[in-house]
């Protein structure tokens, strides 16, 4: 069974690599891609919607707030 990012295309999981598990500004990201930063920007928007996306068919769910400490 995949999860999460396995079932993104390697441009998303490559941007968010970068970005949201690297910690690269979009500017790094851009150099390191070679692209301009809006085409980061607008890729990065993209895989986050998809990674949202790919989670919610999955098994996770939030935790309720009456459930937590």
């Amino acid at each position: 069974v995949k999860f999460g990012m396995e079932l993104l295309p390697a441009v998303h999981r490559d941007i968010l690599g970068l970005i949201d598990i690297a910690g690269l500004s979009y500017g790094e990201a851009a150099l390191a891609l070679e692209i301009p930063t809006g085409t980061v920007m607008s890729r990065i928007s993209r895989a986050r919607l998809a990674l949202l996306k790919a989670i919610e068919k999955g098994n996770v769910r939030p935790i309720s707030k009456a459930n937590t400490i």
